[in-house]
């Protein structure tokens, strides 16, 4: 059809014949091909104009940063590589950026003296980390070790260096030749070591204290998982262990995670004057507690953070022992007891009387993580709040609806005396709440009233509410079935009428 046939229909209203609407209707396939091929060279070049084919190679690799851990383990590393193969630039950023080479975690059938020092030395002169793990049912143990010596004695600068039930004798050779030699590195400038003893009896008495008394004066950092009970060789340790106290004065965070009883766990800290991070993480049911262990006070000025996981009864008892007037942070997640009524009723009077007795921290103590909170009453918890006039962040795990349905209710009552009138505010610099695993039916009504968010029954009236003097900004709640209550609904919209952020998650 000519053109100008085409024009003289747009003109009037007159039906084309038949052999004509064909003809108009292939000029308009024909049209949409040329704008579908138009629009693909149109695509095509503006890929080609695209701003991340601008990006400064430094910063894809910046990118790949925050898209892997500092520590690769062999997942991490195929995403790594997998990273390379995207392109030719995508592999030149990788290559550049130092840091994505500087961490490396091995199991020991696959440590190779040359495959690490290619891995790490394309990290050039950053201090680099090495952790050595161990699998079950690793074969070439012997071949291993003799890649591990080499790596010890001969390899690179090492800053942080991980060992998971390393040969004992081959560390003590490295730490020796470190100490006698000056021409071997990696050891020589260690600022961090995690040893994990924890299998490491064989049914004989290993003896640890040569590798103590030669660890690198260098270490700030120092992490140990010690070899787990045995009644047949703790008849013969008393104590077992005792960290060189040169050493241990320069520690600055100590993790100890063992299943021995709390009179040798605490001889590891006598020497610790100037640590500002503990962890103490318990492994199985604590050894039996000796008494006379009230005897070992132990004043540690410096601590800011202390930790403490699956905190059996008895640790928890002692910790009258510590003295810490700096402390910041704390974090303790009890054991589950086998008399919970009396035990966690028990370790929850050991800890308030740590917090606002003995380690001189009530009245600074910004931060508190309570966990496995089955069998601690709520007056019990209460009474460590109301302690705690500084504290800007709480996390509380385990809330049950038998045992705290009321929590909240007695907080924001507890605001006003007998008689009415306003009295001193529990938690009155507030700013973080953390609410893990509550029941799925744990009610929530009285929560918004104790963060100062307002009435739920009024929520037109939130807006006209003055929050200067109310510094909550963030609530996280996690439950642990997918179930919403209408009084948690109703708090949520909350969030569009107050400066709080919240956040909900479901466990499944």
């Amino acid at each position: 059809m000519t053109n100008e046939l085409g024009a003289s229909y747009l003109s009037t209203n007159a039906p084309p014949s038949d052999a004509e609407a064909a003809s108009i209707q292939m000029e308009i396939n024909d049209l949409l091909a040329r704008v579908s091929q138009m629009e693909e060279q149109i695509r095509w070049r503006r890929s080609v104009l695209s701003a991340v084919r601008r990006l400064p190679e430094e910063i894809l690799g910046e990118i790949f940063v925050f898209l892997l851990p500092e520590v690769l383990d062999s997942r991490s590393r195929t995403d790594l590589i997998t990273l390379c193969l995207v392109c030719k630039s995508w592999r030149n950023a990788a290559i550049l950026c130092r840091r994505l080479w500087k961490g490396l975690s091995v199991c020991k059938s696959q440590l190779s003296f040359d495959g690490v020092m290619k891995w790490l030395g394309r990290s050039a002169a950053l201090p680099k980390a090495l952790e050595v793990l161990h699998e079950e049912g690793d074969d070439g143990i012997q071949l291993a070790n003799t890649a591990l010596s080499r790596l010890l004695i001969e390899g690179l600068l090492l800053e942080h260096l991980t060992l998971e039930w390393p040969d004992t004798d081959v560390f003590l050779d490295a730490l020796e030749v470190s100490e006698v030699t000056k021409t071997s590195q990696p050891l020589r400038h260690l600022k961090s070591l995690t040893l994990d003893l924890t299998s490491l009896w064989d049914s004989q008495r290993i003896n640890l204290e040569p590798i103590f008394l030669n660890l690198p004066s260098t270490i700030i950092r120092f992490q140990i998982h010690l070899p787990w009970y045995d009644a047949d060789i703790f008849e013969h340790l008393d104590p077992f262990l005792d960290l060189p106290e040169s050493f241990a004065r320069n520690l600055r965070a100590l993790t100890i995670t063992t299943d021995w009883n709390v009179r040798h766990t605490f001889e590891l800290l006598k020497y610790c004057s100037n640590l500002e991070t503990l962890t103490l993480v318990s492994g199985h049911p604590p050894y039996p507690l000796d008494d006379g262990i009230g005897s070992i006070p132990l004043w540690l000025p410096r601590l800011q953070t202390l930790k403490v996981e699956n905190a059996p009864f008895d640790l928890v008892a002692n910790l009258t022992a510590l003295t810490t007037p700096s402390l910041l942070n704390m974090g303790i997640q009890f054991a589950f007891y086998d008399d919970i009524n009396s035990d966690a009723h028990d370790a929850i009077e050991y800890l308030h009387s740590f917090l606002t007795l003995k380690s001189n921290c009530a009245q600074t103590l910004q931060s508190l993580k309570l966990g496995r909170l089955a069998g601690v009453p709520t007056d019990k918890l209460v009474e460590i709040f109301q302690d705690l006039p500084s504290l800007r962040c709480l996390a509380l795990c385990g809330l049950n609806t038998a045992e705290h349905s009321d929590l909240f209710h007695v907080l924001f009552h507890r605001r006003k005396n007998s008689d009415g009138e306003a009295c001193k505010p529990i938690l009155p610099r507030l700013e973080v709440l953390e609410l893990i695993e509550l029941d799925h039916d744990y009610d929530l009504y009285w929560l918004p009233r104790f963060i100062n968010l307002g009435e739920l029954q009024r929520l037109q009236d939130v807006n006209s509410q003055s929050h200067a003097d109310h510094p909550f900004q963030r609530l996280t709640v996690s439950r642990r079935k997918p179930t919403i209550s209408k009084n948690l609904e109703a708090y949520v919209r909350l969030r569009q009428h107050v400066r709080a952020s919240v956040e909900v998650f479901d466990l499944d």
